[in-house]
């Protein structure tokens, strides 16, 4: 069977926004050079086109054909470095990249407290003090070190940095955090605003930075969703998103009711915003893209005509190989909602 990575959307996300993202494969990629915040390659990656960089994630697209993830602005942009940082920026938000090597610092908690802490820094001194978005990709996620997992060093090293921000949970952006299979880098990138977004919760959640101490010694550092309204539109930042109800993974081994949970959550996270705020949409197939982390490939097939079902197939999707933050849970879901005011 011929498994196909994009459908095309019939309006799901076409808006004038100061940043957008699109899936294509590489080789039709038309955006120009001048208008790309973020060019993001996944295994097998291509070269970057000239004048271009690119963001190299070490996880395996799951489609027979790459696609490149490119994040754009109808502004013309401008490049450059700070430290750790490269970034491109437009009048209204920056998008950064850290790569670093974990070997270089003593722990990964280390590695996360520094990163971060660098990222908050550059973000007051070029003026986009507001993180909406962030990504985290780092090896052996549920893997032990000195008897702790790794996700769990990493929650602690994202703490320590962003709790020195008086007040930080009401600060705290849509993140996704996922394990991948190279050994070497620690890779965030992240989107920043001039201005706040809302935080959004999931009213069949606890908020992760509220977990019980059994998650670690310092909870997730991060919102279910981000909420920002432009002038004209509004985007809707949806983090990596599970078969989680309140605080507990439900259906341990079983893929089909952990995406049903999945798309229970994704249904409840925009139904609030709908409901509270007024604005946004009504169902999943309206969602303007998605992107699906998988643990075992063999769960691809039946992941993929399941949430054909549930999007009626208007939603473009990108399929990744990853590990999840905890072990029992078998994949996860985020996405990005434009809509008009």
């Amino acid at each position: 069977m011929t498994i196909s990575l994009f459908k095309p959307s019939r309006g799901s996300g076409l808006i004038a926004a100061p940043l957008n993202v699109s899936y294509s494969p590489v080789a039709d990629t038309e955006i120009p050079v001048q208008n790309i915040l973020a060019s993001i390659e996944y295994q097998p990656a291509a070269p970057a086109a000239a004048g271009q960089e690119q963001i190299d994630v070490a996880l395996p697209c799951l489609s027979a054909v790459p696609y490149r993830e490119t994040w754009s602005s109808p502004e013309v942009v401008t490049a450059g470095s700070e430290g750790m940082i490269s970034y491109r920026q437009s009048s209204r938000v920056i998008f950064g990249v850290v790569k670093v090597r974990e070997s270089e610092f003593a722990s990964l908690q280390d590695c996360t407290h520094r990163v971060y802490t660098e990222i908050l820094q550059f973000l007051t001194r070029k003026d986009y003090p507001s993180l909406l978005r962030v990504w985290n990709y780092f090896s052996d996620i549920n893997a032990d070190s000195d008897g702790v997992e790794r996700y769990k060093l990493f929650c602690v090293g994202r703490h320590q940095a962003v709790s020195v921000i008086p007040d930080f949970e009401r600060y705290l952006p849509a993140a996704s955090a996922i394990g991948t299979g190279t050994q070497e880098f620690f890779l965030v990138y992240f989107v920043a605003a001039r201005s706040p977004g809302v935080q959004i919760e999931n009213p069949r959640q606890i908020s992760a930075f509220h977990y019980p101490d059994q998650y670690g010694p310092k909870s997730p550092s991060f919102t279910r969703a981000m909420l920002k309204n432009w002038e004209q539109v509004s985007q809707l930042y949806i983090s990596g998103t599970a078969s989680i109800v309140g605080h507990q993974t439900l259906h341990r081994d079983k893929v089909r009711l952990q995406l049903d949970e999945t798309v229970a959550n994704l249904q409840s996270l925009i139904g609030h915003v709908r409901a509270v705020h007024q604005c946004g949409i009504e169902r999943l197939d309206q969602v303007s893209a998605l992107k699906v982390y998988i643990r075992h490939p063999e769960h691809y097939a039946l992941i993929q005509d399941r949430l054909e079902e549930v999007t009626a197939e208007k939603v473009p999707v990108l399929y990744l190989q990853g590990d999840i933050c905890r072990q029992d849970l078998l994949l996860e879901i985020e996405g990005l909602v434009n809509f008009r005011r």
